[in-house]
This record gives C-alpha cells, sequence and structure tokens, in this order.
C-alpha cells in the first residue's frame, strides 16, 4: 500500500480536528470558534429567517433571567436535547451572553467531573455534587477577591463543616475529610452509603446544607446575580438494558425533588436526559414553564408527507462548508455527496460529523476527491450500526414514523422508548410543536422488515 503524501493527512487531520464531535464551540469575538457556528436559530435562506429548531434557547433563557432578577433573583431551567444536537455549545453562548451584560455571574460545573455518571445518582450524591461543583467553579471564577470571608476559610472546609451539622442527631459521623469528599464522592459506594444512612429519614437536613451554601455564595457576589450552569447530566454511559431504569430513575429524582434543586438567591440551569422532558410533561409545570429543548435540524416536513426542507439543507451544508473545504473533498460530486451526507444526518449534528469523517478517511487510501461511492459505504457502515438496536424499539418506531408525534407510546414501552432516544433512533424536530420522526439510517432497515412481513 503506497503512504500518502504527508500534506494530504495533515490536510484530512485538521479536517477531522474540525468535525470533532466532542468538540462543544465557544464563540467570543475573537474566537477561531466564530468562524465554524452557523446560527441555526436564525438561519437566513433566500432572504428569509428561519429557525430550523423553534424558538431560541439562549435568547428565552437570558430575557427569563433578566427579567426574574428583578423580582427575587431566582429561577430553575432544564435544559434537554438529544446528544448531539450542540447544547453544550448553546450554553456557551449562553454564559457569553450573560458575562457580557455584567449583572451576572455564570458558574459552570460539569457533572462528570463528580460523578462516573454509570449509574442514576441519589438524592444524597446529587445535593453534594451540587455543593462541590458550585463551590469549586466559585474559587475558579470569582477568587480570594470577591469570595472573601469565604476564601480565606476554603469552600471544600465550608462545605465540609456544613455537612458535618447535618450529621448531627445522628448515630453516624462524616467519615471523610475536606480534601477526601470529592475522591469519595466519584468512586461512589462508601460515602453514598454513609450520606444515605445518616441523612435518608431527614432529608430537609440536605436541603438546608445546599441552600445555606448557595446563600452565602449569593451574598459574596451582591448586587450581582448568580447563575450556575449543571453541565452533562444527560450524558450517561450505561449499558443498553439499564438505559430505561437509569432515565427513569433521574425522572423521578427531578419529578419529586424540585424543592432541593430550586436554588435560593440563584438562577439554575440543569441539562437533563431526553427522556425527562418528553416522557414526564407535567414536569415543565413543576418548573414554572421553564423546560427547554433543543431538537434537531428540520431537514423535511412531519411524517408522513416527509418533504425535504431546503432551508435546513443548506443551514447543514453550511456548517460543513465552515469546516472542510468541500469542493477539495468532493471535487465534482460535491452536490450530490453534501445533500447525501445531510440528509442521511437527519439534522443531527453530531452524526452529520461522524458520517463526513467516513469519506475524509476513506482518502487515505483513495485520495483527493472521494466520491459518491465511498460515501454510500460510510453510510451504509452507520446503518449496519443501528441496524442491531431495533429488535426492542422496532414496533415505537414504526408507529412514530406512520404518525410523527408520541401518542400511541404506552407505559410497557418505556423501555425500548428510552433505548431508541438513547441511541439515536428517534429525532425530535419543532415548528410550532414538537414532533418526531425516526433516524433516516434506519428507514431502510424497516422498510425491508414491513415489505418480509407483507411477504409473510
Amino acid at each position: 500500500m503506497p503512504t500518502p503524501p504527508s500534506d494530504l493527512i495533515k490536510q484530512l487531520q485538521q479536517w477531522r480536528r474540525r468535525l470533532d464531535p466532542g468538540h462543544a464551540l465557544d464563540v467570543g469575538d475573537d474566537d477561531g470558534d466564530r468562524a465554524l457556528y452557523v446560527d441555526l436559530d436564525a438561519f437566513v435562506y433566500e432572504g428569509v429567517v428561519h429557525r430550523l429548531r423553534g424558538d431560541s434557547t439562549v435568547v428565552d433563557i437570558v430575557r427569563d433571567l433578566r427579567t426574574a432578577s428583578d423580582f427575587h433573583g431566582a429561577s430553575t431551567h432544564l435544559f434537554s436535547g438529544f446528544r448531539g444536537t450542540g447544547k453544550t455549545t448553546e450554553l456557551n453562548r449562553l454564559a457569553r451572553e450573560l458575562d457580557r451584560l455584567g449583572d451576572f455571574v455564570v458558574l459552570r460545573v460539569s457533572a462528570r467531573d463528580y460523578h462516573h455518571l454509570s449509574e442514576a445518582l441519589d438524592l444524597e450524591e446529587l445535593t453534594l455534587m451540587l455543593a462541590m461543583g458550585i463551590g469549586e467553579a466559585a474559587e475558579r471564577t470569582l477568587g480570594e477577591a470577591q469570595l472573601g470571608e469565604l476564601a480565606n476559610e476554603g469552600v471544600l472546609t465550608r462545605i465540609h463543616g456544613r455537612l458535618a451539622k447535618a450529621f448531627e442527631g445522628s448515630e453516624l459521623s462524616l467519615k471523610f475529610g475536606p480534601v477526601e469528599l470529592k475522591p469519595a464522592l466519584r468512586s461512589g459506594a462508601g460515602l453514598r452509603a454513609n450520606l444515605r444512612e445518616a441523612l435518608h429519614e431527614r432529608p430537609h437536613q440536605l436541603r438546608i446544607f445546599l441552600h445555606d451554601f448557595v446563600r452565602d455564595l449569593a451574598a459574596a457576589i451582591r448586587p450581582r446575580q448568580l447563575v450556575v450552569i449543571i453541565d452533562d447530566f444527560e450524558k450517561y454511559n450505561v449499558p443498553r438494558t439499564k438505559v430505561a431504569s437509569v432515565y427513569q430513575d433521574m425522572a423521578q429524582l427531578f419529578f419529586h425533588s424540585p424543592e432541593l434543586l430550586k436554588l435560593p438567591l440563584c438562577h439554575t440551569i440543569y441539562t437533563v436526559p431526553p427522556y425527562l422532558a418528553f416522557i414526564n410533561p407535567g414536569i415543565a409545570e413543576i418548573y414554572d414553564g421553564r423546560l427547554h429543548v433543543l431538537p434537531s435540524v428540520k431537514l423535511r416536513t412531519r411524517p408522513p408527507e416527509r418533504r425535504p426542507h431546503a432551508p435546513g439543507l443548506a443551514a447543514l451544508e453550511a456548517v460543513l462548508a465552515g469546516r472542510v473545504e468541500l469542493d477539495e473533498l468532493f471535487g465534482d460530486q460535491r452536490e450530490a455527496c453534501v445533500e447525501r451526507l445531510v440528509a442521511a444526518s437527519g439534522g443531527n449534528l453530531r452524526d452529520l460529523f461522524v458520517l463526513v469523517s467516513g469519506p475524509i478517511m476513506a482518502a487515505v487510501d483513495d485520495g483527493l476527491p472521494v466520491g459518491l461511492a465511498q460515501v454510500e459505504a460510510t453510510i451504509q457502515k452507520q446503518a449496519r450500526v443501528r441496524r442491531g438496536l431495533l429488535a426492542g424499539p422496532h414496533e415505537i418506531l414504526t408507529k412514530v414514523r406512520a404518525r410523527g408525534d408520541l401518542v400511541a407510546i404506552g407505559e410497557d414501552r418505556l423501555g425500548d422508548f428510552a433505548a431508541a432516544m438513547d441511541q439515536h433512533l428517534l429525532l425530535c424536530h419543532c415548528n410550532d410543536e414538537f414532533w418526531y420522526d425516526v433516524h433516516p439510517l434506519v428507514e431502510a432497515s424497516l422498510d425491508l422488515d414491513e415489505s418480509a412481513a407483507g411477504d409473510a
């Protein structure tokens, strides 16, 4: 096999870096990410602005926070959506906008820094994770000059002291020192069992512990408002057979614990699994209507018509064109190749980037440009991967494909529904209302199954 030229390899490496699905854009005035960002919430196509994902989540939240701060200075938001829709990028935009306004202090917390997320959190773990995450984010963001007495004492020491007080009246004592709390939380069982045994029958102690700590932080930065963004709560890494139970446990936790999760004197934004938002519609009312869902980009109309939606197709081509020299990659087959790849993605950005990476890797052996043969090979490979995931959710996908909604899904199929969402077999879109469709990569498999059933 001949060795590809080094300049070709460097070019392919650059394209793949730009298509890294794990890289969330942080769009500032001088950032290189700005050149990669396409505003999908206000995309201009043929002179008309199109909201390809419904109303802008960032605009909605900023408006809410600016008006809420004039009244009681607290609000709680749930932010949901399938993986690959760009939630973290939108949260970066939100943080930038709030920083620009100057009236807010934004603290960012990644749940994955404090928990392995291979199983659902219980109430005790969640409480400690929030306190530690918020405290460490405050130290990073504000420093000693703004935290004052709290910085002198040390955030971990303050958290440990308040937590130890929560144990008072219990036969147990806190077995971990301040510096041991974070590794103990990440490792799981020991600290979890200790907390649960001591505090399970006194949940008010958890709320007092967490809320008093947040009040201390809010007081330290007045008159500015505190905004806490808790990201990655939807990024669980669990076996497919446990997805439904983990998501349901988290849904119940958010559904039954708003008195804990609504932090005082603070605007809080939690990213949550899409299962929580789609299967528990009543949760929006519990959180004062502040449920935000980031759907995939609309590439076609609602089932059963499925007419191509030109603005969405053009927007995702613009996303690719900012990252890859498409003429160089596809040559005179650019139009056909891009159209095929964008349509196969279903409007999910992560899936689009994975699909386009296939022809780029093929160029290592085939050289540039590549064409429809390499594109089709990549699409079929991804379709085969999803084919193996269809057994349980098959009936659900068939119903959604016919109707474009979720009303025909019974409670006995919620496990399959959770798996279908987690594995990107389903897509969510939004115009004036939310609607659903199967992923284009599984449509051929459903067609084969329906044909086989008809022949039988």
